[in-house]
């Protein structure tokens, strides 16, 4: 069987090639469509360093619960490059049950989810016992400093905005892996 690769990309101008490989930047089309993604598919690219530096955690398991399917799939490539043992969940209420049947070390989670956002989530898992060393980071488009504080009070650890710099989101795992 044979595969065949159809690539309907709109392709890069000229003048934006230098700063093709810049982490997180995105080739402005806003005249052909408006902008999508959050901008870390290339990060992938110059993350093997970080991911070399980070093999080998001692905290092995990873929940990702994001809406934004493309953005979940490719945290999860990335942690798994890692060594990380990876659960995604798409909203708040499929979060709480992989919660529950993973028994994650660290959940990445966004907040503005459906069905229950990651507020209520963060909570419903700080609530239970059983929970209490896990890691939950907050993994957001909402960066403000009253939105930090909101995370905060509400249980989680860290507050990471979107879009994440690789290297410091591995770092980070490995730095709470190994406390």
């Amino acid at each position: 069987m044979v595969a065949s690769v159809r690539d309907a990309g709109l392709g890069i101008a000229a003048d934006q090639l230098a700063d093709n490989l810049d982490v997180f930047s995105l080739v402005d089309h806003a005249n052909e469509r408006s902008l999508t993604g959050l901008g870390i598919g290339r990060s992938l690219a110059t993350a093997p360093s970080a991911v070399e530096a980070t093999t080998n955690p001692t905290r092995r398991r990873v929940l990702v619960v994001d809406d934004n399917h493309d953005g979940a799939e490719t945290l999860s490539m990335l942690l798994e490059l890692a060594g990380y043992e990876i659960r995604v969940a798409y909203d708040g209420l499929a979060a709480l049950d992989a919660v529950a049947e993973f028994h994650p070390d660290a959940i990445l989670l966004d907040i503005g989810l459906p069905l229950l956002n990651g507020y209520d989530v963060c909570r419903r898992i700080r609530d239970e016992p059983a929970n209490a060393g896990v890691l939950i980071v907050a993994v957001t488009g909402w960066g403000q400093e009253r939105d930090r504080q909101r995370s905060r009070s509400v249980g989680f650890d860290e507050h990471l905005v979107k879009p994440v710099d690789p290297t410091e989101l591995l770092q980070l795992l490995a730095e709470r892996s190994s406390s």
